[in-house]
């Protein structure tokens, strides 16, 4: 009777023992399945980064014969300067209808970002000659922070291109409305005061011989003067 009683409890036993094991194992396969997919993240993840840096070259700058002297921001900036000089007579080099050319391409753009914003005025939209005028008069450089912006370039997207920013974005791209800024300065401003924006990227508060360093902070102190006002 003992006996069978031992048996029965040794045949009740091992498939719990077996059903602990298979449990284990599951465990352990499931953190092997987890390692495996957390390092395929991990790998995606990297190859999204490095396409993102990959940065996409313009197709257009296989045709222009440019080496990096020509691209130079010197080199570009004295070639606005002759086509300021030639506005009257209108006479261009080769180097110089490139910079023409790409000008007139950009207003046309905003011409028609304007046209669909509905915000379209003929007689009071840019000229070419106020453009170049304001590049000249700006030497080439972002009015927000001050860096140097490029008529030619090669990259797509590049954050260093020129721009026409608008003073007040209920209007359009129109004469006594815009500032020459980067790509960069553009975006980021979208819908605050030109001035604030200006304050934002210039000031520098020194508390206790620290300088606050993030742009969030400066907005609120920014904010902060506002209010007193």
């Amino acid at each position: 009777m003992d006996s069978e009683i031992n048996i029965k409890k040794i045949q009740f036993t091992k498939p719990l023992l077996q059903e602990d094991e298979k449990e284990e194992s599951d465990k352990n396969t499931s953190k092997k399945l987890c390692i495996l997919t957390n390092s395929d993240i991990k790998s995606n993840t990297k190859n999204i980064q490095k396409k993102e840096k990959e940065k996409k070259m313009r197709v257009e700058t296989n045709t222009w014969g440019l080496n990096n002297d020509d691209l130079a921001f010197k080199t570009q900036l004295e070639l606005l300067r002759q086509i300021n000089n030639s506005l009257n007579n209108k006479s261009y080099n080769k180097d110089e209808q490139m910079i023409v050319s790409h000008i007139k391409t950009k207003m046309s753009s905003y011409k028609q970002q304007d046209i669909l914003k509905k915000k379209f005025s003929e007689k009071d939209f840019v000229s070419f000659s106020n453009v170049v005028t304001l590049l000249n008069d700006s030497n080439m450089k972002c009015y927000y922070c001050d860096c140097e912006t490029f008529l030619l370039y090669e990259v797509v997207r590049e954050m260093k291109q020129w721009s026409l920013d608008r003073i007040n974005n209920d209007i359009g791209h129109n004469n006594n409305n815009l500032v020459i800024c980067c790509l960069e300065c553009n975006l980021k401003r979208r819908r605050t005061n030109k001035d604030a924006f200006f304050f934002t990227k210039n000031l520098k508060i020194v508390k206790k011989n620290h300088i606050v360093e993030s742009e969030s902070e400066l907005e609120k102190e920014l904010e902060n003067e506002l209010g007193k006002k």
